[in-house]
């Protein structure tokens, strides 16, 4: 029995071994290299495999989903500032070119090299400012030499990012400096506009005023002087002759006023009847013989009031 039991195990172990390490599945998403003795043998995508135990080794396994390499690339402007740029690569395998991506050997460190190479040519020409607006640009430039060198080998560049462009610390600072000083120089000037703004409407609105007030005081006198015209024309057609008329007008005005605070007016009033009396006072030089009213003699006294002293 003994001996039957060994030469049944015999064609067992084998049988086991083969089931344990010749057969092997390989996931969704991924593809993996057969190598035999070292040598290339087959290309493997998912599903159920199998290989020679002991002689078929998976040499390496890709995965066809999209991937992405970020790098941090050092460089400098053309004001010599020192700029961190950061890099996004998206890429994945070609299925139909596993072979080429396999004889490509680091592909990372290869994608590393270009990137390098891109922005160290690109970015000494830009000024800090100009590199931050034309990311897009160095990103486009990048993705184009990627392609150019990589697609042929397997491996499909879907897009490249700037995602982060990174002045030195000290020129960060410097640069938030002057941003500030800027802003607080518009602020200054906003506010010396809006003063100037104010002083203009204020002067404007002080002299629309005093254009006012003169007018409404040019209009004042020109009504009281319609006002003793018309009074000098009602007396005169009563018999009262115009110098009569006028003493009555100027002794009134000098009683009215005696005594109130408002002397200015009664002088305003006095200086208007002394220029309509000087009127006729050139036609008192000649006086009509036909006549009917009498020449009376006027003047100011010692208080600087005009009335009737003679006839």
């Amino acid at each position: 029995m003994e001996t039957i039991f060994y030469f049944a195990l015999f064609p067992t172990v084998p049988l086991i071994i083969i089931l344990l390490f010749g057969f092997y599945t390989v996931k969704q998403h991924n593809v993996i290299i057969i190598e035999r003795f070292g040598k290339f043998r087959a290309v493997k995508k998912a599903g159920l495999h199998f290989k020679l135990p002991f002689i078929d080794q998976v040499a390496e396994t890709f995965c066809m989903r999209v991937q992405q390499f970020d790098i941090i690339v050092e460089s400098k402007t053309q004001e010599n500032f020192f700029v961190d740029v950061a890099v996004s690569v998206q890429y994945r395998i070609n299925p139909d070119k596993v072979y080429e991506a396999y004889n490509y050997y680091r592909p990372k460190q290869k994608m590393t090299a270009y990137i390098n190479d891109v922005l160290r040519s690109e970015i000494p020409r830009l000024c800090l400012a100009d590199t931050f607006e034309n990311k897009d640009r160095l990103a486009e430039k990048i993705k184009a030499v990627l392609i150019e060198n990589m697609q042929a080998n397997g491996f499909e560049i879907l897009n490249v990012l700037t995602t982060d462009i990174e002045p030195d610390t000290h020129i960060k600072n410097i640069m938030n400096a002057v941003n500030a000083a800027e802003l607080k120089k518009t602020a200054v000037e906003f506010e010396g506009e809006l003063l100037r703004i104010i002083a203009v409407a204020k002067a404007e609105a002080d002299a629309e005023k005093k254009k006012l007030e003169g007018r409404g005081l040019a209009k004042h006198t020109i009504e009281i002087a319609k006002g003793y015209i018309e009074s000098l024309d009602a007396l005169s057609k009563a018999g009262i002759s115009p110098p009569e008329a006028s003493s009555i007008f100027m002794f009134n005005d000098t009683t009215n006023t005696k005594g109130t605070k408002n002397k200015p007016a009664a002088s305003l009033n006095a200086d208007i009847i002394e220029k309509i009396m000087a009127s006729y006072k050139k036609a008192e030089e000649k006086p009509d013989d036909d006549a009917d009213y009498k020449v009376v003699n006027f003047g100011k006294n010692d208080k600087n009031n005009i009335g009737v002293f003679s006839i």
